[in-house]
């Protein structure tokens, strides 16, 4: 059997039985709180009563991915092979970098090679305090080179760099990302386009298997959720929750009249989608454009970069308690 469906197998096996053992935690724990409170009560209509409650919501969320998992179906095969376009703006790729001398001259490499005419799009790193040499390994490459003397954070390196950006589109990655194919950029950059009032366009966000351990299984798993479902489906609803700053490409007139990129919350690019909803501009999903990224390879640093997700999406959603999403 395929290595990779042995794997997805493993996963869901494993995640089935942590449900189970949630499920196990939950029962004890109403039970003796139960017991305490009233000492009287039987341990079965508790321990019923847990069980069936938790078969409820179990039914509950199976229904709703389930109707999320056939809308998905329903787009995905209405979705055709797009022609090439009949112009190429130019684009600017602005990629703020910290000590990534051993991802640099990959991403460069796979922009390069992208079926995009070549004097349409520029290259711009902003290299942010790098003490390994980031800056000068992409000098060799013939792109616009901005350094700081130290490191001032990537918001400012996005700032700096949309700043001298000279495209009509400005496009976003993470220095540790690459190109999944040859044709990402054209097809992002034709998404922008192909709908008025789009602000945003991103694409598919893949992990790279670094080790093949079965934590970067459950993080390959949870990003097909993410972007190949969730995200797929946003998008024929007019509104992208939020837009990924390893990939995603702005109007240029947008994204060059914000006075400045949020630095005030951990999650720039979950306060941009919400600044481009109070613009009156909607946001979409390419599915044919896509990047790898590097998983977090240790549940430490997987633990941390959670945190800072869902602590600087409450910093969002409490900066903007009036926002209605789309």
């Amino acid at each position: 059997m395929n290595r990779k469906i042995v794997s997805y197998i493993s996963a869901f096996v494993v995640s089935g039985y942590v449900v189970y053992l949630d499920y196990l935690f939950i029962q004890n724990s109403v039970w003796k709180i139960s017991s305490l409170l009233f000492p009287s009560v039987n341990r079965y209509p508790i321990h019923a009563f847990v069980r069936y409650l938790f078969y409820l919501t179990g039914a509950f969320v199976i229904l709703i991915y389930s109707v999320y998992f056939i809308f998905y179906l329903y787009f995905k095969g209405n979705e055709r092979v797009k022609p090439n376009p009949r112009f190429f703006p130019k684009v600017s790729i602005v990629i703020p970098a910290y000590n990534e001398a051993m991802n640099i001259e990959r991403l460069i490499e796979s922009i390069q090679y992208q079926d995009y005419p070549f004097e349409c799009y520029e290259i711009i790193i902003v290299d942010d305090g790098s003490e390994d040499g980031t800056g000068e390994i992409a000098e060799r490459y013939d792109v616009r080179v901005i350094k700081h003397e130290k490191t001032l954070g990537k918001a400012k390196s996005l700032e700096d760099g949309i700043k001298i950006a000279r495209g009509d589109v400005v496009i976003t990655m993470d220095a540790d990302s690459y190109f999944v194919d040859g044709s990402s950029l054209r097809n992002i950059v034709e998404n922008l386009f192909s709908r008025p009032f789009v602000g945003i366009s991103t694409g598919v966000i893949r992990i790279e298997e670094i080790k093949g351990s079965l934590l970067e299984k459950f993080q390959i798993i949870e990003y097909l959720h993410s972007f190949e479902v969730g995200r797929r489906v946003q998008s024929y609803l007019d509104w992208l929750l939020v837009v990924p700053g390893a990939f995603s490409a702005f109007k240029g007139y947008f994204i060059k009249a914000l006075p400045s990129i949020p630095k005030d919350t951990l999650a720039e690019d979950f306060e941009l989608a919400m600044v481009v909803s109070r613009a009156g501009l909607t946001s979409s999903f390419e599915s044919n454009a896509g990047v790898y990224t590097e998983p977090a390879l240790s549940w430490g640093d997987l633990y941390r970069q959670r945190i800072r997700w869902y602590y600087g999406g409450l910093q969002v959603l409490a900066k903007y308690p009036e926002q209605k999403i789309r």
